[in-house]
């Protein structure tokens, strides 16, 4: 049980860490990656509903997305979304 605490907590932490790109690109007030996270999980949602899939294979896929897109987003948890220009 711990460790599902643990887990999330840290993908609480999302929503504390800036993308980085926007960061190097200094955009004004960039987005989080939770943020990210977030709106690319609807458009799939959006997505699956125009190729006609029901209500509940819509909702599956959305939450199938943010669980995929949550542990994809991880690694910036623990990198602090870094990015190194050359």
């Amino acid at each position: 049980m711990r460790n599902i605490v643990d887990f999330i907590f840290e993908l609480a932490q999302l929503k504390k860490i800036k993308r980085s790109g926007w960061l190097a690109a200094n955009i004004d007030n960039p987005e989080s990656v939770a943020e990210h996270s977030q709106r690319a999980a609807i458009v799939a949602y959006i997505l699956a509903k125009l190729e006609n899939a029901d209500s509940e294979t819509s909702f599956v896929f959305l939450i199938a997305r943010l669980k995929y897109l949550s542990y994809i987003s991880l690694h910036h948890i623990l990198t602090s979304t870094i990015t190194t220009l050359l």
